[in-house]
Order: structure tokens, then C-alpha cells, then sequence
């Protein structure tokens, strides 16, 4: 393994990580819109204010992931104009260490990313889960932004499942991609 492979490497990592953000923000956004609508569906035509707000909103959603998928993108897909702009000549020589190679150490960072997921979005699941199951026994209403968040952070505990299960597979996909880059 070469010095440019660890680049790569970490280069990738990060572009995870930009994808990683960019996922875990996503509930609060939904959540914010779903507010928003209630809020001037509640009102009806005298919410003009909310009008501006939802158009705010829904652009400030529509820059955000510009930029985190922009950043996914260029990181993950687009390595090799970025390690060139940090590789030396001996860098892609020199052997750094012979016992890591880049399936498994790809194989790490989705296992990784696959667990942070998961700690990250079990208890919120839990919570509004339990918050549910309180709320139709006592018959009163679930608020919608709180199941938007419940689906949400499930389908994260799902992604994370996968991630953690299917390293092995992710890894290989990883590696098959860097070669190409």
C-alpha cells in the first residue's frame, strides 16, 4: 500500500462523512417544512409570513444539500484530481505499511459509519416509539413532525444495519470504484 492509497483512503472517508451529515440532518429539515405547513395550513389565508418562511426554508434545504452532495460527490467520486493536488512524486512509491490493504480498511469505515448510525438513531426511536404507544392508549394525537422523525431515523437505523452487515460487500464496491478513479 502506498502513500497515495491512504490518501485516498481518508479523502473517501471524508466524503462519507460529508454524506453522513448530510443524512442525519435531513429529519430536522423535514421536520422544520412539516412545522411550517402546519403552521399555515392552521392559519389559512392570513399566513403570508409563513409563506415567506416556507420559501426561506425550502431554499436554504435546496443550497444545503447542493452543497453536502457536492461535497459527497467531489470527495468520493472525483479522488484522484484531489490526491493530485496533494501527492508528492515519492508518494506513489514509497510502501507505507504492507499488512493494511484498502478492502479492509474500507471494509472499517463502513462497519464504523454503519455503528455511528445506529447509536446515533436507536434511542430517538425508542423515545418516539414509546411517546407513540402513549398516545393512542391515552387517545390523544401523535404530532406529524414526530412521525416524519420516527420514520426517518428508522430508515437511518436500517441504512446502519446495512452498512454493518454488508461490509464485506461495501468494501469490495468501494475498492472496485477507486481503481476506476
Amino acid at each position: 500500500m502506498k502513500k497515495v492509497d491512504v490518501y485516498e483512503i481518508i479523502i473517501k472517508t471524508f466524503g462519507l462523512i460529508f454524506l453522513y451529515e448530510g443524512v442525519s440532518r435531513l429529519e430536522y429539515l423535514i421536520t422544520t417544512i412539516i412545522s411550517i405547513y402546519q403552521l399555515q395550513s392552521a392559519k389559512g389565508d392570513a399566513a403570508f409570513s409563513s409563506f415567506i418562511a416556507i420559501g426561506t426554508t425550502s431554499i436554504t434545504v435546496l443550497l444545503y444539500f447542493l452543497i453536502y452532495g457536492g461535497l459527497f460527490y467531489f470527495f468520493f467520486f472525483k479522488t484522484s484530481k484531489l490526491i493530485k493536488l496533494v501527492a508528492k512524486g515519492d508518494d506513489y512509491t514509497t510502501i507505507v505499511t504492507p499488512f493494511l490493504d484498502r478492502k479492509s480498511t474500507y471494509k472499517l469505515i463502513s462497519v464504523i459509519l454503519g455503528l455511528v448510525l445506529i447509536v446515533n438513531s436507536i434511542p430517538i426511536c425508542v423515545s418516539l416509539i414509546n411517546e407513540k404507544i402513549l398516545a393512542v392508549q391515552s387517545d390523544s394525537t401523535f404530532a406529524t413532525y414526530k412521525q416524519s422523525t420516527l420514520i426517518i431515523n428508522v430508515v437511518k437505523t436500517f441504512i446502519g444495519c446495512t452498512l454493518v452487515i454488508g461490509a464485506e460487500t461495501f468494501a469490495v464496491l468501494f475498492d472496485g470504484k477507486s481503481k476506476k478513479t
